[in-house]
C-alpha cells in the first residue's frame, strides 16, 4: 500500500449539490424513532422546565390595577346640544393640570379614608412583611442614644390615618391624557394573601 501526496497546487471543491446527495432525508418514520430514542431526555426537558416555571410563578406577587378615564367638568348638565357640551369642555392645560392635582392632594386621599372606612381595612392597616421593613422597625424599637425630651427638628410621628393616606396615594396614578380634557386614574394594589 502506498501512500500518494496530492500536489499542493489541487482543490477539491464540493457544491451544494454535492452535499445534498450525501446527506440522508429524514422522514416522519426517522423523526418518530429519534423521538422513542430520546423520550427521556425529551420528558425531563419539558417537566423540569414546567417545574421551574411553577416554582417562579409561586413566588412572584400579583398585582391588582384599575383605570378610569373621566372629564371632569365643574358646569350643571342643563345644555341639551351636544355641540354646545364639546365646545364648552375646558382644555386648556391649566385648568386639567389643577383637576389633576385635586385628585392627588392629601384633603381628598383623607376623604376616601375616611369615607370608605380604610382605618378597618386589614389591606390599608397591617405592618408591613417586607423583611427589610421588620429589621428597620426592630432597630427603631432599640431606640438607641434616643432622649425622653423630643427635639425641636424633629418630625412628629405619623398617625395611622396619615399612614393609610400614604399607602394610597403611593399606589394612585393620575396623569392628564395627551390635550384631551380627560383623566386617566390608575390604581394598583400587591395582593397581600
Amino acid at each position: 500500500m502506498s501512500l500518494r501526496q496530492l500536489p499542493s497546487n489541487e482543490i477539491t471543491i464540493q457544491g451544494p449539490a454535492a452535499a445534498a446527495e450525501e446527506l440522508p432525508a429524514l422522514d416522519l418514520g426517522d423523526l418518530i424513532r429519534l423521538t422513542r430514542t430520546h423520550k427521556f431526555t425529551i420528558l425531563g426537558t419539558a417537566v423540569l422546565t414546567m417545574a421551574i416555571t411553577a416554582l417562579l410563578l409561586s413566588y412572584m406577587t400579583p398585582i391588582y390595577s384599575a383605570t378610569s378615564y373621566v372629564i371632569l367638568d365643574q358646569r350643571p348638565n342643563t345644555i341639551v346640544d351636544a355641540n354646545a357640551v364639546v365646545t364648552g369642555l375646558p382644555t386648556d392645560p391649566v385648568s386639567i393640570e389643577t383637576q389633576v392635582q385635586v385628585l392627588q392632594s392629601r384633603n381628598l386621599a383623607g376623604r376616601v379614608v375616611d369615607e370608605l372606612a380604610l382605618q378597618n381595612d386589614a389591606d390599608f392597616n397591617a405592618p408591613s412583611d417586607d423583611p427589610l421593613s421588620r429589621v428597620i422597625a426592630w432597630f427603631r424599637s432599640l431606640e438607641w442614644f434616643k432622649s425622653d425630651a423630643p427635639t425641636a427638628d424633629s418630625p412628629p410621628a405619623l398617625t395611622l390615618r396619615d399612614k393609610i393616606i400614604n399607602k394610597l396615594l403611593a399606589n394612585l396614578g393620575i396623569a392628564a391624557q395627551g390635550r384631551s380634557a380627560s383623566i386617566a386614574i390608575k390604581f394598583q394594589w400587591v395582593d397581600a394573601a
